[in-house]
């Protein structure tokens, strides 16, 4: 049954060396899923947010839950909707994560310092033509949330296993962006997860438990002849709606303030180290930079989805 939560209260951000092995090893799948990408993407700052996408150890499941949070109804875009944690990038935030880590605390309480920051999956592309990037976070599984009223309406979590079978799934087929567009719905108790939200957490999911064939789901991942949303962002960039600026350039001018795009900071208190042999971000000022991953060969995904 889905579990509304409630008030917060003192909280310690979660380490990955304390949790299981299995489940330290789940982890580490969802990082190195997208890993290529953990120096950044390299679109500009325009049209930009992020979404949080908090996981919580459940030792009764030897897995992770999804938080997930049904918009308020005051809201007029998307309103009454299940989203992540998140929303448009504001002037001040440093970078993406920032501004997921922001966000996060304005709707749900949940404090920056209290979140274990694992990794950032390349942007996706909202309905509204938003080049939104997912932001893993380990969470503590003592933290209750406090819903912001005027932006959230509950907060509730969801097993990544659900999203594994179609036992309570279907979808609709649409035309957006000039290609037929599978929109994922998932019923949860009396929530719907569907669109975006329902995309990120299939891959949370899939990504975890070691699923590499969409046939063991019991649902397709996409239409036929469906564009990626790799190929998607890439044509909205020749249309104009996103940049694509020279990242070559940013390097040789070697610029201590790194541009939001670039996204190669974060803040020291909301990233743990110890997952892999090398941190997911650099921070400014550090000595070295992380080993480029220029070269690198594309990860696999089923029929070109994120």
């Amino acid at each position: 049954m889905a579990s509304t939560l409630a008030a917060s209260h003192t909280l310690r951000r979660p380490s990955v060396k304390e949790l299981p092995e299995r489940a330290a090893e789940q982890l580490s799948r969802i990082k190195k899923l997208w890993d290529r990408h953990e120096r950044g993407d390299p679109y500009g700052p325009e049209y930009r947010a992020s979404v949080l996408v908090p996981l919580i150890y459940n030792s009764e499941t030897s897995a992770f839950d999804i938080l997930l949070t049904r918009r308020s109804t005051k809201l007029r875009s998307h309103s009454g909707e299940v989203a992540f944690p998140g929303g448009r990038r504001d002037e001040g935030d440093e970078n993406v994560v920032t501004t997921a880590l922001r966000e996060a605390y304005e709707e749900v309480g949940l404090p920056p310092s209290c979140v274990n920051v694992i990794t950032r999956w390349p942007p996706i592309v909202s309905r509204n033509n938003l080049l939104v990037t997912p932001v893993i976070a380990l969470t503590p599984p003592d933290f209750t949330p406090t819903p912001n009223p005027d932006e959230v309406e509950s907060v509730f979590k969801v097993p990544t296993t659900h999203f594994l079978s179609a036992g309570h799934y279907w979808y609709d087929t649409l035309m957006w962006n000039g290609t037929n567009f599978r929109l994922h719905r998932f019923s949860y108790g009396d929530y719907v997860v569907s669109g975006l939200t329902a995309d990120v957490c299939i891959q949370v999911a899939m990504a975890a438990h070691d699923i590499q064939d969409e046939a063991l789901l019991g649902y397709n991942l996409s239409e036929p002849g469906q564009t990626s949303y790799e190929d998607l962002i890439e044509k909205l960039v020749r249309e104009g709606r996103f940049t694509k600026p020279d990242l070559e350039f940013v390097k040789k001018r070697n610029l201590k303030e790194t541009p939001v795009f670039v996204d190669t900071r974060v803040a020291a208190d909301a990233m743990d180290v110890d997952l892999g042999d090398r941190a997911l971000f650099s921070v400014v000022g550090a000595e070295e930079e992380g080993p480029e991953s220029e070269g690198k060969e594309a990860p696999r995904t089923v029929n070109g989805r994120m």
